[in-house]
């Protein structure tokens, strides 16, 4: 929680600097978690490996030589998984908060980047365990929810169309979370819009 804390405080800091100068876009995203795998989370022979993702982030470039994107980003995967006569209603949430450092590459109208970064993960489960099924004879394995520090790849694409007031753009992330206890993987495939500020 107090690594959160303080990345949260970092991204305000930058942000506030950032509003000040010219060279931010503010961006909405929308998109898939994929791949997801945790070795200290089973629940039996289910996919968990998919999660929907929405997010928000500050492109920051005013800064010399690379571009920072700070994002924001809330995924999440909701089902109900059946193991014989019984059902067990699961949620995961993960609230990322993240700092990267990116190369832009301009080509034409649109501007290629890649880089990588760092990030807290807060990530909780909840799940309705009916009295007669037991977790660890159907190969179920639920942790505790706690906050991690990850890293992550990011490569992405952006662009403005003539006349117009917003942009697009799409990216992907590779993250790894290497936690005593928890190895944790995953790729994010997402897109947005973005508003130059001021």
């Amino acid at each position: 929680m107090r690594q959160t804390a303080l990345l949260m405080m970092l991204l305000l800091g930058l942000s506030g600097a950032a509003f000040s100068a010219s060279g931010v876009e503010l961006g909405v995203k929308m998109g898939q978690v994929m791949s997801y795998s945790q070795n200290s989370l089973q629940v039996g022979a289910n996919d968990i490996s998919r999660q929907t993702l929405v997010g928000g982030q500050l492109y920051i470039s005013s800064i010399p030589v690379v571009d920072l994107i700070a994002s924001v980003d809330y995924s999440w995967h909701d089902k109900n998984f059946s193991f014989a006569a019984d059902n067990l209603p699961f949620r995961m949430r993960d609230l990322a908060v993240t700092m990267s450092a990116v190369l832009p590459v301009q080509l034409s109208s649109l501007c290629f980047y890649f880089g990588g970064g760092v990030g807290s993960h807060s990530i909780s489960y909840a799940y309705n365990r009916p009295v007669s099924l037991s977790l660890s004879a159907n190969g179920i394995m639920i942790p505790e929810a706690s906050t991690y520090f990850g890293y992550h790849g990011i490569v992405g694409v952006k662009g403005m169309p003539p006349h117009m007031l917003v942009g697009f753009f799409a990216e992907g992330r590779l993250t790894r979370i290497d936690a005593m206890g928890a190895q944790i993987k995953y790729t994010t495939f997402s897109a947005g819009l973005y508003l130059p500020l001021p």
